[in-house]
């Protein structure tokens, strides 16, 4: 498959580089996003050594600034399913680094520490 040079994209104008094509703000909208994703990257690859992955670390994290977080409202902040972080949280748990407790207003379980 043959890539279409720049100047045929639709949304391209010819003769004008892609970055001066961009206005600063999704020049900025772009970095931030680049230096997001490399950071992720460095943190996944220094918390493996722990025997963590980047979705068991990011679940840490969330608990260690709001104590007392639901199943759902973690769900919620990671942009994952209810049964996605309900794995997450069964292998920190078995791992001794998650503590659950049953919720005190319905007594579902559910709450983290």
């Amino acid at each position: 498959m043959s890539r279409r040079p720049a100047s045929a994209r639709p949304g391209v104008q010819a003769g004008v580089s892609t970055s001066a094509a961009l206005s600063p703000r999704a020049l900025l909208g772009f970095a931030l996003a680049d230096v997001t994703r490399l950071l992720r990257i460095t943190y996944d690859t220094r918390l493996s050594a722990d025997g963590l992955s980047g979705a068991s670390w990011r679940v840490l994290a969330y608990l260690y600034r709001q104590d007392g977080l639901t199943q759902t409202q973690l769900a919620e902040l990671l942009e994952v399913s209810r049964p996605a972080i309900g794995q997450m949280i069964d292998r920190l748990e078995v791992g001794g680094l998650l503590n659950g407790a049953p919720n005190l207003k319905t007594g579902a379980p559910g709450v983290f520490s």
